[in-house]
């Protein structure tokens, strides 16, 4: 693994972590999320800024440097608290927003790396944040859009815990957008989007219609990696309410 410089490990636990009130530091579930906000930091804004700096850092590898410094848990015991964090985390409700442009036949999509699922802007709900205001941040954090005069007021989806899947909360924004470009789109997350593209629905119900052919009664869809689309197209029963 390649080990971050002492002293962006100390600037970052100065940063995110040492100066915590008591209450944030006694368990695994409430000092994770702010190495996670240390995390998304070191990879959004200090690499960009110093690309000497080590790039292939994982989540679980920076946890253990910036903890092992000053901590004294083990390597053993951070493990232990990754794995109660990442049950904890998949079990937090996701919020996000599908975005429609002006003609209403094609919908914003986000991926985080090349070759993996198109989504639509989404991220977890935060303490003390509502889905609807969680849906604006993370397309603003995703996208760079204000989506908040564009937005419904209701729910387009909701969903509880299915499989792999936490629960979700998506809401449809009806903007003015042109379809045919993105570049007025920006991600603030430098770290997180990799690409951002408009996608037609009838391309999307091309590959809902595929998938339901394979699908299994009583199991869902069979493969949620069968096609970068389908895991967004499950939801195309959905878009029928927006007018």
């Amino acid at each position: 693994m390649d080990k971050l410089p002492e002293k962006v490990i100390l600037d970052l636990a100065v940063r995110f972590v040492l100066n915590l009130p008591e209450e944030d530091r006694d368990s695994w579930e409430r000092i994770l999320p702010h190495c996670q906000e240390a995390y998304y930091y070191y990879v959004d804004v200090l690499r960009p800024r110093s690309p000497e700096l080590p790039e292939h850092v994982n989540f679980g590898q920076f946890t253990r440097q910036l903890l092992g410094m000053f901590t004294n848990a083990t390597d053993s015991d951070i493990s232990v608290g990754l794995d109660v964090f990442k049950s904890y985390y998949n079990n937090v409700q996701v919020c996000g927003v599908v975005m429609f442009d002006s003609t209403r036949k094609n919908v914003l999509l986000v991926c985080a790396r090349e070759g993996s699922r198109w989504v639509f802007p989404k991220g977890k709900l935060g303490v003390n944040e509502t889905a609807f205001d969680c849906a604006v941040r993370e397309v603003w954090e995703e996208v760079g859009v204000d989506v908040t005069a564009y937005m419904q007021p209701e729910p387009l989806v909701q969903r509880p815990p299915l499989a792999r899947d936490p629960p979700m909360c998506f809401f449809a924004a009806l903007g003015p957008w042109d379809a045919s470009s993105t570049q007025s789109f920006k991600p603030l997350c430098v770290g997180e989007i990799h690409d951002i593209r408009w996608v037609p629905l009838a391309e999307i119900q091309t590959e809902y219609q595929r998938t339901l052919r394979q699908q299994d009664p009583g199991l869902g869809f069979r493969d949620q990696s069968a096609n970068a689309l389908t895991w967004v197209s499950s939801f195309y029963p959905d878009f029928s309410r927006v007018k």
